[in-house]
């Protein structure tokens, strides 16, 4: 699977959500944000300081007006105080339709006007630190080698030669799933479809099936060396 190089700018894909009817919430917006930022080349590097962004700290979106321009966008960092963004100090935001990838944005305590447009529930908690998901990683692939059925299974589609190697996480709500990518829909270029359905085994050895395109977040954890969110 390739990674898109992290220099390489894309078009944002917020005009993709432009006049959708499907919108019909403040909610369903705030998550086709996500969706944008998650893509931007900075998006680590930009909310990794702020630990819990996401899963402890929910995602929020502010309604902001600054040097006339008027807009809205996710706070990825600031002042927190009783649990809330507090918005009377400054703030960093992302707004996502600014410039063709989204930008990000200072605004400024008592020179800039924002207000609390909407929170997303996070995620929960976040993620073991990489030594454990290596282990469940393994646990994962041996519990294929163990199975007969898998292999074959597997074997049959793929051929001889090959073993999955795609581990990922994916969240519905405050739900979350991981295992490995055993079966599931292809895109043509032979990439996993991750708007299609996947069969993940877990590390206890559990074979289920997902509807990937129903969830609320997405992403690799493995796939060789390499990792990415999806959404």
């Amino acid at each position: 699977m390739t990674q898109t190089p992290v220099n390489q700018p894309q078009k944002c894909r917020r005009a993709e959500f432009d006049e959708d009817p499907l919108l019909s919430s403040a909610g369903e917006s705030l998550r086709n944000d996500l969706t944008v930022l998650h893509e931007h080349p900075e998006f680590f590097a930009r909310t990794v300081p702020t630990s819990g962004l996401g899963y402890e700290i929910p995602w929020t979106c502010v309604a902001y007006q600054q040097d006339g321009r008027k807009g809205t966008g996710l706070v990825v960092s600031g002042t927190r105080c009783d649990g809330k963004w507090d918005l009377s100090q400054d703030l960093v935001i992302f707004d996502a339709w600014l410039g063709e990838i989204g930008s990000f944005l200072m605004l400024r305590a008592g020179k800039d006007m924002v207000e609390h447009s909407v929170t997303l529930p996070g995620f929960g908690p976040r993620q073991p630190k990489k030594p454990e998901l290596l282990r469940e990683y393994a646990h994962a692939l041996e519990a294929w080698m163990k199975s007969p059925r898998l292999q074959d299974e597997w074997l049959e589609r793929m051929g001889k030669g090959t073993a999955p190697t795609t581990f990922i996480e994916i969240c519905f709500g405050t739900d979350r799933y991981r295992g490995l990518v055993i079966d599931g829909d292809r895109l043509p270029s032979g990439e996993w479809d991750y708007d299609g359905d996947l069969v993940l085994l877990s590390p206890s050895g559990h074979d289920r099936p997902h509807n990937i395109w129903n969830a609320s977040k997405v992403e690799i954890l493995f796939d060789g060396d390499q990792s990415r969110v999806i959404r």
